[in-house]
């Protein structure tokens, strides 16, 4: 019989998911991917920066807006095959701990909502992959999500 999840840990107490064994992926391929997800959207702006030069006064509207869009395409992107462009090149996925398959663009949505009022906490629930047997945040545990290394899958 497979172990049902409940509240961030499987009811029979073991940490392996019902669809089967995982690799869960490493805190520092998360901590990557969300940089290069953080950071990706500075580049078109550097570049107009770069063509315009420093006479444009606009830059600071254009980078929010940039970060805004790019951030939510990419949430959406998540929920619909599991990664976002950090995820894929440092080739970890998302998966919901209930089926193997990606979240879904609601649950995406939900777990990004969890993450941003999570760094109100000091930060706490992104550290806490450290030492959780199954590598996950406090908003992978809200809405049963789990990082898994997707090496395999990507060949």
């Amino acid at each position: 019989m497979a172990a049902a999840w409940q509240y961030g840990s499987f009811v029979d107490g073991g940490s392996t998911p019902p669809w089967g064994l995982v690799a869960y992926a490493s805190w520092g391929r998360r901590v990557c991917a969300r940089l290069i997800d953080a950071w990706l959207p500075l580049l078109p702006a550097l570049l107009i920066l770069i063509l315009f030069g420093e006479s444009l006064k606009t830059i600071p509207v254009l980078f929010v807006l940039a970060a805004m869009g790019f951030r939510f395409w990419n949430v959406i992107r998540q929920g619909q095959c599991g990664q976002t462009i950090g995820k894929q090149v440092m080739h970890i996925r998302l998966r919901t701990v209930a089926a193997d398959g990606p979240p879904g663009v609601g649950l995406s949505i939900r777990r990004s909502i969890w993450h941003f009022l999570d760094s109100w906490s000091s930060f706490l629930g992104y550290l806490w992959p450290l030492w959780d047997e199954q590598g996950q945040t406090f908003a992978d545990k809200l809405v049963g999500t789990i990082v898994v290394d997707s090496s395999a899958d990507d060949k």
